[in-house]
């Protein structure tokens, strides 16, 4: 069986599998439980792909066996990024799942980053003002980045000016103010 993965890569390679072959080594791929094989398969598949439609699909497909059968989530993402396109709610509920997945890795810089990108889209001032908050919860307490996090609560203020909770978690960071002498004359 290994034999005629390697055959049917070697295809896909040169271009000469078929759409049945290609099923064909998914099924090989999926039977054995080989996750890292799939994902090379539908990520080989984007490459090729002659439209954005089935790019996408295929690098979906690649993040979701990456993820679930992989468990190989900083791979996730990195698939994931190459499916940004299309609508905007699509796009945001992408940008949401790497979000989620950068979480659970605990890469909390990329995550403000994917955050940065994803609140630029809401239409929805309270999910535009809860995400800054979050961003500005992980600069503070994950990133322990305080300048960072009160222009987060600041935005989240400038967006919803009745949202106390952003002042009261400036206000909870006063290090993160330039120092006043109280002294002076």
């Amino acid at each position: 069986m290994s034999d005629r993965i390697e055959e049917l890569f070697d295809g896909l390679e040169s271009d000469t599998l078929d759409h049945a072959q290609q099923d064909e080594l998914a099924a090989l791929l999926e039977d054995r439980q080989d996750w890292n094989g799939l994902t090379r398969l539908y990520e080989a598949l984007a490459h090729k792909a002659d439209s954005d439609e089935t790019r996408v699909e295929f690098y979906r497909k690649a993040a979701d066996v990456a993820e679930v059968g992989g468990e190989d989530l900083a791979k996730a993402v990195e698939l994931l990024g190459n499916t940004l396109m299309g609508s905007d709610e699509e796009v945001v509920s992408t940008l949401g799942r790497m979000r989620a997945l950068l979480s659970t890795l605990q890469d909390w810089e990329n995550w403000v980053e994917v955050a940065e990108s994803e609140v630029t889209m809401h239409d929805d001032v309270q999910s535009s003002v809860a995400l800054f908050l979050e961003m500005g919860d992980i600069s503070a307490q994950s990133l322990n980045d305080l300048p960072r996090a009160l222009d987060y609560f600041q935005q989240a203020y400038g967006c919803d000016n009745s949202c106390f909770d952003a002042l009261a978690k400036a206000r909870a960071y006063p290090c993160s103010r330039p120092a006043t002498s109280r002294n002076a004359a």
